[in-house]
């Protein structure tokens, strides 16, 4: 998505043409990401064509006042200085001392590019507190970018918002940055989304704050990259190389991928790293919605949730516990882009299925009773999104020879045949489903 324009902060009384709608049916497409080394040099002055931080620009003895920014000799500064955030990049530009473009690369979700926006200077109000906002837009006068400094020129608030479009002064998105005394270290960021785009965005509000550790970032009204599953809350714990340490999600509900149909729900989700570095992921309260769909049918047929469900998913291995005495009850093995698992075991019961797909509308599942021993094959037939049992076979826990043999049809009728020790043919009855039921 390319973000398009930017309200001002109430309290900035700004008398510029900025906000009034263009009226040219301007096209907007996105930008590639920024790259310093394409940025514009100034003719006829030294030119420092190095990006440099602006943490480093002071430790060199650089200064900063307002837009301005000089060397530690007290020379205007001509170059680039580079500030940067989590989820922002800030590229400003300096000719002879004065700030005379910015470059913002801005992360909308961790998923995505980014997305860069070339801005310049369109104006500037000096406040009766002697404070000062100046005011910086895009070409196509749809992203407002303002940047407000406390009396002795120190930069304390930053607010960027975009448009819809040029000519449609409806807000997207905005976002606020609040600084540390210094004037340079960000340690608040605020991201809010109009409803109508929560859903180009993954959420409705996201808040970073920076910490001793590293960073901490709150989202609210999530929805998942892949649209599996939302979450009313989302804390992602990063450490100071941006890497995630910890990250929780709260009231958080899966859908079905292929009907988007709510299936299953948690309290709460966590995702962290095990001793061994990998990642796992942590529902706590989790409780299936509806068993009448795909590998919902198989887990109520193998095992029963227990109270306060715990599930841990490493890799493609989930594991249930009960969330009371802790102990694990259930788990299920996936392979690499299947949709249901090949494998099922029952703690409790101390079974296991054995999940195979023979044909594409066919299931094919083993039942072996203390997880050895052959119980039980059924066959079912898919249809949408059920599965209709065909035919199950019953064998003896000592011999593993067939004892009984159910052929269920779509008449209501089942036919089911019985047979000896040495697995032979001994008798055969049919059943009508529909009339012993009535």
């Amino acid at each position: 998505m390319y973000i398009q324009k930017v309200s001002l902060p109430s309290n900035v009384n700004y008398l510029s043409t900025v906000n009034k709608k263009n009226e040219i049916n301007a096209k907007t497409t996105q930008n590639a990401p920024i790259n310093l080394n394409l940025t514009p040099s100034f003719l006829g002055t030294m030119y420092n064509f190095v990006p440099v931080s602006d943490v480093d620009f002071q430790k060199q003895g650089g200064k900063f006042y307002f837009d301005k920014a000089q060397t530690k000799s007290g020379m205007p500064y001509s170059g680039r200085i580079v500030s940067d955030s989590k989820n922002m990049q800030i590229v400003s530009s300096y000719k002879d001392g004065t700030k005379a473009s910015i470059n913002i690369a801005w992360n909308q979700r961790d998923d995505m590019d980014d997305i860069s926006i070339n801005l310049k200077k369109d104006g500037e109000i000096l406040n009766q507190d002697k404070t000062k906002t100046i005011v910086w837009t895009n070409a196509l006068k749809d992203i407002e970018y303002m940047e407000m400094y406390d009396a002795c020129g120190r930069l304390f608030q930053t607010s960027l918002v975009g448009y819809k479009g040029a000519a449609d002064n409806t807000v997207v998105m905005s976002i606020q940055r609040d600084y540390e005394f210094d004037g340079i270290t960000p340690y608040r960021e605020q991201t809010d989304v109009a409803d109508e785009f929560k859903s180009l965005f993954g959420y409705s509000s996201r808040i970073a704050f920076q910490t001793h550790n590293g960073t901490k970032e709150i989202c609210f009204d999530v929805t998942s990259k892949d649209k599996s599953r939302t979450a009313k809350k989302r804390t992602v714990f990063y450490d100071v190389k941006g890497k995630i340490n910890k990250a929780s999600e709260n009231d958080v509900i899966y859908f079905d991928k292929k009907t988007n149909a709510e299936c299953a729900m948690s309290d709460e989700r966590v995702v962290f790293r095990n001793k061994s570095g990998k990642l796992i992921a942590r529902d706590y309260g989790f409780r299936t919605l509806d068993y009448t769909k795909n590998v919902n049918q198989l887990r109520k047929f193998m095992y029963d949730e227990h109270p306060m469900t715990v599930r841990d998913i490493d890799e493609n291995v989930y594991t249930y516990y009960d969330g009371i005495t802790k102990k694990r009850f259930a788990l299920e093995q996936y392979e690499q882009g299947k949709e249901l698992p090949v494998c099922i075991l029952n703690f409790d019961k101390k079974c296991a299925a054995e999940v195979k797909n023979p044909a594409t509308n066919i299931l094919l599942i083993n039942i072996f009773a203390n997880f050895s021993k052959k119980a039980a094959s059924m066959l079912f037939q898919k249809q949408g999104d059920n599965y209709t049992i065909k035919q199950m076979d019953v064998f003896s826990s000592e011999t593993e020879t067939r004892k009984t043999t159910k052929r269920f049809y779509s008449d209501g009728t089942t036919e089911i045949m019985q047979y000896d020790e040495e697995g032979a043919l001994k008798s055969k009855t049919v059943q009508n489903t529909k009339k012993t039921e009535e």
